[in-house]
């Protein structure tokens, strides 16, 4: 296994699109590092350049100590997988899985060791004489995973490989694909825009936004210290509720929203999450009374939604499931539930 490391490496394209700005970020051995954000951040692009599909315009890409920079993509050890199975259509399951180390002269009795252990490992080892066409998506996705896989790459590059399934079965691979990347120990980059799927899989997560990381850090610590305002809309769902107010003398004001604050006087954006807020009691201290908007029941819990006043969108708030949900109720945060941040355009977290 190896080291991945992006050194200051930006990406133009003919035209000027700006794809990567100085990223700045290295994937430990045998670490899962997830690349998350919308489309057209730069995630896909970042994976391209390690992989050796595109060339950085300045900065250095390294693989354990060697700069790959211009170094082609097959003399770079990394394996890919990407969205769509891309399973040769005449060669069965064993052969799909083998193709790669049959390329460079592995030993048969070695290849197929390893493609049995590989196969067993996906749970298609009754399958291996199969055509892709005689499996399902899930049992193709396998396939294409495991041939990535089997190779034992320095680094493995996975780019949306979910993102064909439906809802069941891709939540059965999301799980069965966090095993298998723990097990295997291979030095993992993961682009994904799909949150469970990153809050799943990663060991550390890298929150992207038009071509800037905005964050990098364990799932749970960008989830609950959002560095900046785009990090805390961007990961977790629903979103951060946010509203733009101003502060004086210690307490916070937007339209009919109050709460009181530990920051200096002046503007800055007061942020809570779903299951921060609360439905306070008599006594309780309020941030206004809110006016039911739409109730949202999914079964294992109930997000309602509430106009507060002040804020630009109706503020949601996560309650257990079948509990009552009043017209107007007065809307409190949960201690340590307030997040601050700048109003300015970095939207960077306020201590």
């Amino acid at each position: 296994m190896a080291t991945l490391t992006f050194s200051a490496v930006h990406k133009r394209y003919p035209g000027g699109a700006h794809a990567v700005r100085g990223i700045d970020l290295s994937v430990a051995d045998g670490e899962v590092v997830v690349l998350l954000g919308p489309s057209g951040c730069g995630k896909t692009t970042t994976l391209r350049l390690a992989a050796g599909l595109e060339s950085p315009t300045a900065g250095e890409v390294r693989i354990g100590e060697r700069v790959v920079n211009g170094v082609a993509p097959g003399e770079r050890d990394v394996a890919m997988a990407m969205q769509g199975d891309a399973l040769y259509p005449h060669l069965s399951v064993r052969q799909n899985l083998g193709f790669g180390l049959k390329m460079r002269g592995t030993p048969r009795a070695e290849i197929d060791r390893r493609v049995g252990e590989m196969a067993e490992r996906l749970g298609v080892a009754a399958l291996q004489d199969r055509r892709p066409e005689e499996l399902s998506g899930g049992e193709r996705r396998r396939v294409a995973l495991g041939r990535a896989l089997v190779r034992s790459p320095s680094v493995l590059l996975l780019d949306e490989p979910l993102s064909s399934l439906d809802g069941p079965l891709r939540t059965q691979l999301r799980a069965e694909l966090a095993t298998l990347l723990r097990e295997s120990g291979t030095t993992t980059l993961y682009v994904t825009h799909d949150q469970a799927e990153a809050m799943t899989l990663a060991d550390r997560l890298v929150v992207m936004d038009r071509g800037v990381v905005r964050q990098v850090g364990a799932p749970l610590e960008v989830y609950q210290r959002p560095a900046n305002r785009f990090a805390a809309t961007y990961v977790g769902s629903p979103a951060m509720n946010l509203v733009d107010g101003v502060v004086a003398a210690g307490r916070f004001v937007a339209g009919r929203f109050a709460w009181s604050v530990d920051a200096s006087d002046g503007p800055l954006t007061l942020g809570a999450r779903a299951e921060d807020l609360r439905l306070a009691r008599d006594g309780e201290p309020a941030i206004g009374d809110g006016r039911l908007a739409i109730v949202e029941h999914l079964g294992h819990e109930t997000l309602a939604h509430y106009d507060i006043g002040g804020a630009a969108a109706p503020w949601v708030v996560r309650l257990a499931a079948g509990a009552a949900v009043p017209e107007t109720a007065p809307l409190g945060i949960a201690p340590g539930g307030v997040h601050l941040f700048a109003s300015d355009e970095t939207g960077e977290r306020i201590a």
